[in-house]
């Protein structure tokens, strides 16, 4: 998975997990570029200034992700880190419309990165594709198409049609309008009575 990621965006690829208040780097896959993002299994990056924390807060119920960072300081890692909370929520809102989060700097000066939250075993992980800035940024749509085609690849197993997955890289990639994002619950019922409620926000009324 991350080896043909890297392959076809020709940057460093990182899955990562939250741990606490932190995302820590689980594996990387590193570009063959001598110039490049680089990165060490088991490197902790803070939530705020990483793509790939941003991507596992922007996959967070609301609720959830205000209990995780009403105690936590932003702290500035660069001068281009987000620090004000009501900014860093705003480009997680518009990380959601897109698909996929970005840092510019915000971490490693020099290196922008694209993040997407991904689900294994039914767990939140971030896959992220890093490098230096120059080249992500004259690349972006083609690196985010590749990120987000191997990120929900895996809805194929969950028989998910084509036509759905195609929407969502079009749309993440800007090829198609975002359209109109609502609220929507579903509530439902689970073994042993055990009640579910799920919050979502959608623009697919199908």
């Amino acid at each position: 998975l991350l080896d043909e990621l890297c392959a076809a965006t020709g940057e460093t690829v990182v899955l990562g997990k939250r741990s606490g208040s932190m995302v820590t780097y689980l594996n990387v896959v590193e570009s063959a570029n001598s110039i490049r993002y680089s990165a060490l299994v088991g490197e902790r990056k803070p939530l705020h200034s990483s793509s790939a924390g941003k991507a596992l807060l922007g996959a967070m119920p609301p609720a959830q992700r205000d209990a995780l960072l009403a105690p936590l300081k932003l702290a500035r890692v660069t001068p281009n880190t987000i620090v004000r909370r009501e900014l860093l929520e705003k480009d997680l809102a518009a990380g959601a419309k897109r698909g996929w989060y970005t840092t510019r700097g915000e971490n490693v000066a020099d290196v922008h990165a694209l993040g997407a939250p991904v689900s294994i075993d039914g767990e939140p992980y971030a896959l992220v594709v890093a490098g230096p800035a120059h080249r992500i940024e004259g690349a972006l749509k083609a690196h985010a198409a590749a990120l987000l085609r191997t990120a929900i690849a895996d809805a194929k197993a969950f028989s998910l049609p084509k036509d759905n997955i195609e929407r969502a890289i079009k749309k993440g990639t800007g090829e198609l309008d975002g359209g109109n994002v609502e609220e929507a619950i579903y509530e439902g019922y689970g073994p042993n009575g055990v009640a579910i409620i799920c919050d979502i926000m959608t623009d697919n009324r199908n």
